[in-house]
């Protein structure tokens, strides 16, 4: 028998920091990590359980395992950044951002945090920072600022960052425009299981942007896009249906993915199911659900 490995067979419990880290890399997709939310969760809440103050934030913050109450969550939020948490400041960054939720907006406060928390290399603040400057949220809009914390974030491979960085490749915003950079970067963050960086990629498959046309693999990667809830995804997973690109025809599938994008808010989804309903294509003929 081999003892020398035993300690490999049996390694030391993770701390709840390092749970954390865990659940937030596959969260995300930071680190060339690909995404799991379902696995995410389980980690952060985990954390959580075992006393990590960001763990307990992030929970409050999304409703995982409890209500969500955005209050409390800021308050464990700040608990772990006085402390030096970095994901601790950038939660709280996080919630200081306008949004819908966000009753406590203060912009200006977010980007002091997300600066702290870029400067430690967080890479989805860094990411969130190149956002806010590319849309001038807190700050004065500067796309070459937005353009160097992409990269940044896109160099520490988190998906977003990575999707980020492709698109300014893309409509040369910041750079010079280079289609076929661009698709490397949506390549890996598609990858790593964003769902934007599929999204594009399934654009360029399907309108043969930088890439030989092949529908069947744009409604591939539309398909996973979609699955993560992508109501673009879900709309161009309709017109394929409907329009026998890259599928076998299906305009009772189509209906169903114009629904679900509809329902997600997707206004071009919805005028594609009114018609629908207009015509009785794939559904029902409902003239009052048509308008």
């Amino acid at each position: 028998m081999d003892y020398g490995n035993l300690h490999e067979a049996n390694p030391p419990k993770q701390t709840a920091d390092e749970k954390f880290n865990e659940g937030i890399a596959v969260l995300h997709g930071t680190g060339s990590k690909k995404i799991d939310k379902g696995y995410a969760t389980v980690c952060i809440v985990e954390a959580r359980d075992r006393g990590s103050d960001v763990a307990r934030g992030m929970c409050l913050l999304n409703g995982w395992n409890c209500e969500k109450n955005l209050s409390e969550a800021i308050s464990y939020f700040r608990k772990a950044a006085s402390i030096g948490n970095v994901h601790g400041v950038h939660g709280l960054a996080v919630c200081l951002l306008p949004g819908e939720e966000n009753l406590l907006e203060d912009p200006k406060e977010a980007i002091r945090l997300l600066r702290i928390a870029a400067e430690k290399n967080h890479s989805r603040a860094q990411c969130e920072l190149g956002h806010c400057y590319r849309h001038g949220i807190g700050v004065e809009a500067n796309i070459k600022q937005a353009v160097f914390y992409y990269r940044l974030s896109a160099t520490s491979g988190d998906s977003r960052g990575l999707c980020c960085l492709g698109a300014c490749y893309h409509i040369g915003l910041g750079v010079e425009k280079d289609v076929r950079k661009a698709i490397e970067f949506y390549m890996r963050s598609a990858e790593q299981g964003h769902p934007s960086g599929q999204f594009n990629v399934g654009c360029c498959y399907k309108y043969g942007l930088g890439l030989k046309r092949d529908r069947s693999l744009a409604v591939h990667y539309f398909m996973a896009s979609a699955r993560a809830n992508n109501r673009c995804a879900m709309r161009q997973l309709g017109i394929c249906y409907q329009y026998a690109e890259g599928v076998q025809k299906s305009t009772k599938r189509a209906s169903a993915w114009f629904l679900r994008a509809a329902l997600l808010g997707d206004s071009d989804s919805q005028w594609h199911l009114g018609w629908n309903f207009k015509l009785g294509r794939g559904c029902k003929r409902s003239w009052s659900k048509a308008v």
